[in-house]
């Protein structure tokens, strides 16, 4: 989502990808803080590792699929 909101501004689509994935990794940090002060859950760095990686293969995917389809 956050890819597809800067399509539409002045950033460069490799720039808007790499701040959409920025963004994935600071709310996957966010996610495992809230985890943290939950009785029963833990947070795991290992957790945003895994939300992050996969965020940027997602948005990876959909860059490139963009990129095709435009041509």
């Amino acid at each position: 989502l956050s890819l597809r909101a800067f399509h539409s501004t002045t950033i460069s689509p490799g720039k808007s990808a790499v701040v959409s994935v920025v963004l994935v990794g600071l709310y996957a940090c966010s996610d495992e803080l809230h985890q943290y002060f939950v009785p029963g859950r833990s947070a795991e760095l290992r957790d945003v590792a895994l939300d992050t990686a996969f965020g940027a293969i997602g948005i990876g995917w959909v860059w490139l699929v963009g990129r095709k389809t435009s041509s």
